[in-house]
């Protein structure tokens, strides 16, 4: 089966006193393997939101999020962790490192459960060679540069060997030379894993490049 997520009138409305903001309105969308989308739109429009609801970290207020035709909202809390953690890695803007865990072991936690002590070594130590971080992977979050940073989230996301990578403004700390090692390797991944790329972004070369747009405004999306 060809891994694929479908989104069916998904809402998402939250309550500022007696109103009403609805972030997200009755939104449709397909997203299937080895396609690359981008999220457009203003800052506030709803692309973070929406990333984590399709991720399963923010139910909907209504709608289903389909993962090969099955609600993942329908799954429960241990069982979305799993698909999550088999299925999808996720890149955020705040790079989200723990601050005490070293280069290697950012990485290397995140594969451990899926494969084993050993094997999540070998798997992180390539990692870190794929992204130029072999001579930093004793040193801490804090002592290396934003880019250098954001490249050990990229890696963290990928161990797990997932079909789709989510990228929140990944480039939105970073100075325009780091942003554009990051959108390099992220393009790069894709091109040779054939997984889907999803990155919520402003950045018109982006938008020009990608299968598919879907612009945000007002919780509305237009494609």
């Amino acid at each position: 089966m060809s891994d694929k997520i479908e989104l069916r009138k998904i809402w998402k409305v939250f309550m500022s006193g007696e109103e009403e903001i609805k972030v997200l309105q009755d939104v449709n969308l397909s997203i299937g393997k080895g396609e690359y989308v981008v999220f457009s739109g203003p800052s506030g429009a709803g692309k973070s939101t929406l990333i984590n609801i399709i991720t399963g970290l923010l139910f909907p207020t209504r709608g289903e999020v389909l993962w090969n035709g099955e609600n993942i909202y329908k799954f429960s809390e241990d069982e979305r962790c799993n698909w999550r953690r088999e299925n999808i890695g996720l890149i955020f803007q705040f790079f989200y490192l723990l601050p005490d865990l070293t280069v290697f072991e950012n990485i290397y936690l995140a594969g451990w459960k899926k494969w084993g002590k050993e094997n999540a070594k070998l798997k992180a130590m390539e990692i870190l060679n794929e992204m130029g971080l072999e001579k930093l992977k004793n040193r801490y979050p804090k002592e290396i540069s934003g880019g250098e940073q954001q490249r050990v989230a990229m890696g963290r996301a990928i161990i797990n060997e997932p079909s789709f990578i989510f990228a929140d403004e990944p480039t939105g700390n970073l100075d325009k030379k780091s942003g554009e090692k990051v959108i390099r390797k992220l393009e790069e991944l894709k091109e040779r894993e054939k997984i889907s790329l999803i990155i919520a972004t402003h950045r018109l070369d982006l938008i020009k490049v990608a299968d598919k747009v879907v612009y945000l405004e007002n919780g509305k999306t237009s494609y």
